[in-house]
């Protein structure tokens, strides 16, 4: 499973986001221009999980600038199975949407410091709402990831699925390859196909 979501700051798209969940690991990738500066913020993080799908086994994670790598083996680092590193959390809300679940909770692990005690997190359906999309309006139901109890990110699904994400000021709307790649400059378009 392939998906490509279009990157926008201020209502301007300006990058995109990658993800696959292939052979039980999830690969995320992330690149947009940083504002007022020349450089590009990418981001990489690679999760495996159990076969039985119970929880995750490791990951890798990498962020440029900054050059944070970070990488976790859930049993040897003494994580349960009820935790999750913040990239893995899209698994988590697709399971909440198909199933109509209310709510469902967990450990989240900061992806660039595992070494940070987890937060109890919960990704929670909230109501309907009619939100701007790409093809026009449409009404939508609300998820909400939070964190400690404060919102850290919402996201919007119709009957055909997850159409919009607002990650506490950037926005992501799904939409094809095509149309996250095009006219986005190399740097990004580049690193959302290939990864460091």
């Amino acid at each position: 499973m392939e998906r490509w979501e279009a990157f926008t700051i201020n209502g301007v798209r300006v990058g995109g986001l990658w993800r696959e969940y292939l052979d039980m690991t999830l690969t995320t990738r992330i690149a947009f221009p940083l504002e007022g500066d020349k450089e590009v913020f990418r981001t990489e993080s690679v999760i495996r999980f159990q076969d039985d799908g119970e929880s995750w086994q490791h990951y890798a994670y990498r962020q440029e600038p900054g050059a944070a790598e970070a990488s976790s083996v859930r049993t040897e680092d003494g994580f349960g199975e009820n935790t999750l590193p913040s990239y893995g959390e899209y698994l988590l809300l697709m399971d909440v949407i198909g199933s109509g679940a209310a709510s469902e909770q967990y450990w989240r692990i900061q992806d660039s410091d595992p070494s940070a005690k987890p937060s109890q997190a919960e990704v929670r359906a909230a109501g309907i709402e009619n939100v701007e999309l790409p093809d026009g309006p449409q009404d939508c139901r609300r998820y909400d990831i939070l964190e400690a109890g404060a919102r850290v990110g919402s996201h919007w699904a119709t009957a055909a699925g997850l159409v919009r994400s607002d990650w506490n000021g950037p926005v992501s709307f799904h939409q094809s390859k095509e149309v996250v790649l095009g006219g986005l400059d190399p740097t990004i378009s580049e690193f959302l196909v290939s990864g460091f």
